[in-house]
């Protein structure tokens, strides 16, 4: 559930050690923060779009501003994955299976990303065929 303004604040363990016997170190804890605007009638979308951007501007500005944003995604097929894994990886789904390809580029890319930023929380296993 994620109300008008909210943020989500995760605690991690200290370091630990991945598959590979490596130590990863991460940070302590992660701010995450959310708005939304409630669709009425008569509401536009580009309205929506500037009143979340309002809200969301307001309690990001207090962080430091993050290195990825939806804005710099070079295809809106790059924004829409990223996205989506990121809203996954916070709803709690840690393990991908990917079979690499044309089609699945955008996704691939975006749970590569998301394997990064959350080391040793989410694992991509990358299968030959996906049927």
């Amino acid at each position: 559930f994620v109300a008008i303004r909210s943020a989500l604040i995760t605690n991690y363990n200290n370091d630990f050690v991945d598959e590979k016997n490596v130590v990863v170190k991460r940070p302590q804890s992660k701010v995450s923060i959310f708005a939304g605007a409630g669709i009425v009638k008569g509401s536009t979308v580009q309205g929506e779009w500037t009143e979340t951007s309002h809200k969301l501007g307001v309690m990001s500005s207090i962080f430091p501003p993050s290195p990825v944003t939806l804005q710099i995604a070079s295809i809106p097929n790059v924004a829409w994955s990223t996205a989506f894994i990121e809203e996954l990886v916070r709803c709690g789904v840690t393990q991908f299976y990917i079979c690499p390809g044309s089609r699945n580029t955008p996704l691939t890319a975006a749970i590569y990303k998301s394997t990064r930023s959350n080391t040793g929380v989410v694992r991509a296993i990358s299968v030959h065929d996906e049927r």
